[in-house]
């Protein structure tokens, strides 16, 4: 009878303790995920914000998908102040793209509080992160939207063809759009 409640308390001890160490293991792998995401990609993103006074005011979380899907990165444009135009917004996410332009990723979503708008093919966010240094901004506006798709995978801005002026003005068209759609018709 001795042996058996000796036996019960044994294995209980060792059902705590086994509890308790995969406890302390999935907190390790939680954080070290967070804190890898953390680094990695949030520490940039804070950069970008404190080495450009234009860039107060405008909040962005970025950070794999789901925090663990390598590969997918998600900008997640959480918060713009009254004060900042959404050319401020654009540049912030310019910006961050030549941060990053050493990184590879096979998508990036443009978020806005957490829900997924837009997706941009990441050699597409490379190219733009490389380019940001030495092309006309006002290029790279006016074609961003035709690179975009929904997250379904549906293109989300046509292509323009025609005479420049009545291409520039559609692709002009497209980038206020895409705009409202990302984030401004939320806010």
């Amino acid at each position: 009878m001795n042996d058996d409640k000796s036996d019960a308390k044994t294995r209980k001890r060792r059902n705590i303790r086994s509890a308790v160490g995969t406890l302390i293991l999935l907190l390790l792998v939680t954080g070290g995920v967070f804190a890898w995401n953390q680094v990695f990609l949030q520490d940039p993103m804070r950069d970008v914000i404190a080495n450009d006074p234009r860039n107060a005011g405008i909040e962005v979380q970025v950070h794999l998908e789901h925090y663990v899907t390598p590969g997918v990165l998600v900008y997640d444009l959480r918060d713009v102040g009254r004060d900042k135009a959404p050319i401020d917004v654009f540049r912030v996410f310019l910006q961050y793209a030549d941060a990053m332009k050493g990184q590879r990723f096979d998508a990036v979503q443009l978020a806005f509080r957490g829900e997924t708008k837009f997706v941009l093919d990441g050699a597409g966010f490379q190219e733009i992160g490389r380019d940001y240094a030495g092309q006309n901004p006002v290029y790279t506006i006016r074609t961003f939207p035709e690179r975009l798709r929904t997250p379904d995978g549906a293109v989300a801005f046509e292509r323009w063809k025609g005479g420049a002026l009545g291409v520039l003005g559609e692709q002009m068209d497209d980038f206020n759009e895409f705009q409202d759609r990302w984030y401004i018709d939320d806010l």
